[in-house]
């Protein structure tokens, strides 16, 4: 039970280390955005220089799908964060699963796309499809560390709800019971 308990002790510990600081996560927002309006560009263009003889298929047109979910998505958590009108619907289950869910749809972006390469893939058609491959699992990675960050905002916020915030040497330190917002959600960080 020792190495099992010392893995299950270093993972979290990595989970909760420097790595996932909640404080990075609107510019990750960011650079996510930028990345999926790169991926929309690109597709459009392997679209177009596709044969014409060949028809436009899933494998062509899903990243422009997944890239318009994911704005719709970041887009929620940003203007439900940022704008006051737009708090009561701020949720940070909701944002976890979005933020899961969105690994899962870039993977397949990943697999759909290098399934598509295999049917047809010359020139600069494969050219682009290979990049296609990489800003999808580049995206799928930083998906991945946006929900393990949206996994510590929602502890944060929990143990903040129930009056106890964990210390760093693993004691328990009783604060007041008004509930913080977490400090990547917070307004005055834009």
């Amino acid at each position: 039970m020792g190495p099992i308990q010392d893995t299950s002790n270093s993972a979290s510990a990595f989970f909760n280390g420097r790595f996932f600081s909640t404080s990075f996560k609107n510019k990750m927002h960011c650079i996510q955005l930028t990345l999926v309006l790169t991926i929309i560009v690109l597709t459009g263009v392997r679209i177009s220089i596709k044969p014409s003889s060949m028809p436009v298929t899933r494998s062509d047109t899903l990243a422009i799908v997944m890239g318009i979910k994911t704005i719709v998505v970041i887009g929620y958590q940003l203007l439900t964060t940022h704008m006051s009108n737009l708090h009561r619907w701020r949720n940070l289950k909701v944002y976890l699963v979005l933020n899961s869910m969105e690994v899962v749809f870039w993977f397949v972006v990943v697999i759909i796309t290098g399934m598509g390469m295999s049917r047809y893939g010359q020139g600069a058609y494969c050219g682009l499809s290979v990049l296609m491959l990489l800003i999808s699992l580049i995206l799928t990675t930083f998906a991945l560390w946006t929900a393990i960050t949206t996994r510590n905002l929602r502890r944060e916020a929990t143990y903040a709800r129930h009056a106890l915030v964990a210390h760093h040497r693993g004691q328990m330190q009783s604060v007041s019971n008004k509930a913080t917002e977490p400090s990547a959600y917070a307004t005055s960080e834009v």
